[in-house]
């Protein structure tokens, strides 16, 4: 399991070149200096509150984020994660039901300690974002940095119209069985009213 296989689709290769990187990762960093052990991505708990916007504040350098975390906690169907590593919280991310053609998610703000940044902590907080998302959600979407999300997402088709101006490829959708896509209606994606004051 894990090797590529006839007739996969590109973003499922990404999503195993990824997952195989991180084995890699996994094995050889121990063996060099400076290793940082493994993150682990647990729900956010009540004790976590002050911590995470404090995280969530210096990641983006400004306080609309930490106000929108505030907005969406305890918001019906909002999953909030944080990222913990040698049992310091070191990143938080945060799923939110949206009205669209199908049962989805978006997934936003994702944030990094900028200590932690570039060691690994985003793409612990990615996979276990869409680890949930499939347990209720056909489809999950994010707006950002193709080249970041790119190994999990894949650009959302014009038909499925993103709520802010964006870059084409900047709006992203990653779905449980890829195979769903295709018979999707068309339709503008709504994210919660709370995203509207960022």
């Amino acid at each position: 399991r894990g090797r590529m296989q006839p007739g996969e689709d590109a973003s499922a290769r990404r999503r195993k070149l990824h997952m195989l990187h991180g084995i890699w990762w996994d094995w050889s960093s121990p063996r060099h200096p400076g290793f940082q052990p493994s993150v682990r991505v647990r729900p956010e708990l009540l004790a976590d509150r002050a911590t995470v916007d404090a995280l969530v504040g210096a990641a983006f350098g400004q306080q609309a984020e930490v106000r929108l975390v505030q907005a969406l906690r305890g918001e019906p169907g909002v999953n909030s994660l944080v990222a913990e590593r040698d049992g310091e919280v070191v990143g938080h991310c945060m799923l939110s039901p949206v009205h669209a053609p199908m049962r989805a998610c978006a997934l936003a703000p994702v944030a990094v300690h900028p200590d932690q940044q570039r060691r690994g902590v985003g793409g612990a907080l990615v996979e276990a974002a869409l680890k949930t998302a499939w347990v209720d959600h056909a489809a999950c979407f994010v707006l950002g940095s193709p080249r970041y999300y790119g190994a999990w997402f894949d650009q959302a088709p014009p038909r499925w119209i993103c709520p802010w101006p964006a870059p084409v490829d900047a709006f992203q959708v990653a779905f449980a069985n890829p195979r769903l896509a295709a018979g999707t209606r068309d339709g503008p994606i709504t994210y919660p009213m709370a995203f509207a004051a960022v």
